[in-house]
């Protein structure tokens, strides 16, 4: 089953990430989704945050949750990525357009870094999956 939360909501759902993802008979493969929506419509985000659930299942990946980052939502969607990221590592993390790291990252207190959402990535040894040409 896969999950979309927006930033703000899924802080609080940590105990049910973290309950399943130390389940048995859970699949090896897991990832997270994340769609930065700052700049799209309510259609558009449900057509990528489809594209996601799609090739999550065609490889065969269980996708725990997609992270997405709302207009004024403060990067809330990216900032709950890096708390995940940073608990457990998923493999990989699922994108429709690499562009959606191509912002500044925003650190643990809410303020903007130097480094793109990419390079934080990068820097954390994740590795990114674009799932969408």
């Amino acid at each position: 089953m896969t999950t979309e939360w927006t930033g703000a909501a899924v802080s609080g759902s940590s105990d049910a990430v973290r309950a399943l993802l130390q389940a048995e008979g859970r699949p090896s493969a897991w990832t997270l989704g994340y769609v930065d929506a700052t700049k799209m419509r309510r259609a558009e985000l449900d057509a990528h945050l489809a594209r996601i659930r799609e090739y999550a299942e065609r490889h065969q990946l269980s996708l725990i949750a997609t992270y997405v980052d709302e207009p004024d939502g403060g990067g809330g969607g990216f900032q709950a990525l890096r708390n995940r990221i940073e608990t457990a590592a998923p493999s990989p993390v699922l994108v429709t357009t690499l562009a959606h790291l191509d912002p500044a990252a925003i650190d643990l207190e809410g303020r903007t870094t130097a480094e793109t959402r990419r390079q934080y990535l990068q820097r954390q040894g994740t590795d990114v999956t674009e799932v969408f040409p």
